[in-house]
């Protein structure tokens, strides 16, 4: 589970998700996306530090919680970069793999650039240019030489 621009790790909107949990889903499948990640990898990666700490600053307070009650949900959390600006994602996503463990997730928007997102600036070419990374076999070969291994949600303890 989680919210559009990480609402929800948000206070108010936490605990209703604490909440649905408990008595909903104790005993499904499903997880929750947290978005902190340990602050000294994120300036290893030197990548959009003060924007990753901001965004996963309220995941720690969820992910409190979230071990408290015996909720899943995932270890790390990395891929946070400012959209606005033109970036090789190739070069990118080996700085996200940087101290990256099990159980990890790396945000990402990949899609197709079309006249609405052209109009944003240059986030639809950094979208189009995430997904053409995401489907070369470049991102298999990177995933390959660093030993990373994709895995299901449902590999989550």
């Amino acid at each position: 589970l989680d919210g559009h621009q990480h609402v929800h790790q948000l206070p108010v909107i936490r605990n209703s998700i604490i909440e649905l949990f408990k008595k909903n889903l104790r005993n499904s499948k499903s997880y929750l996306r947290i978005c902190w990640e340990n602050p000294f990898l994120v300036w290893k990666r030197k990548v959009s530090i003060l924007r990753t700490l901001s965004i996963g600053l309220p995941g720690l307070k969820l992910r409190r919680l979230a071990k408290r009650r015996g909720i899943h949900f995932n270890n790390g959390f990395s891929g946070v970069y400012d959209l606005s600006s033109s970036r090789n994602f190739n070069n990118l996503f080996k700085s996200f793999l940087i101290g990256i463990g099990e159980q990890s997730l790396i945000i990402c928007h990949p899609g197709k650039n079309d006249s609405g997102l052209t109009s944003e600036s240059l986030l639809g070419e950094n979208r189009e240019s995430e997904f053409l990374f995401l489907n070369s076999p470049a991102f298999l070969s990177t995933l390959d030489k660093e030993g990373i291994r994709l895995g299901r949600f449902s590999n989550f303890s």
